[in-house]
């Protein structure tokens, strides 16, 4: 009885510290066709917002 409930706190501790760690990474990444300068980001942005204004 004693095993089984060592065996459920540690159970318990993982899946706690799994959950924990799927909160912290859940980071989403966004992909915009490998534009490093800051104007042509913009340019992207304003035309994407002009696409969906018309």
């Amino acid at each position: 009885m004693i095993k089984l409930k060592k065996q459920f706190k540690i159970i318990y501790l993982c899946l706690i510290t799994f959950i924990g760690l799927l909160f912290i990474n859940n980071n989403k990444v966004i992909a915009m066709n490998n534009l490093n300068d800051e104007n042509s980001i913009n340019n992207e942005i304003n035309k994407i917002y002009l696409e969906r204004k018309k």
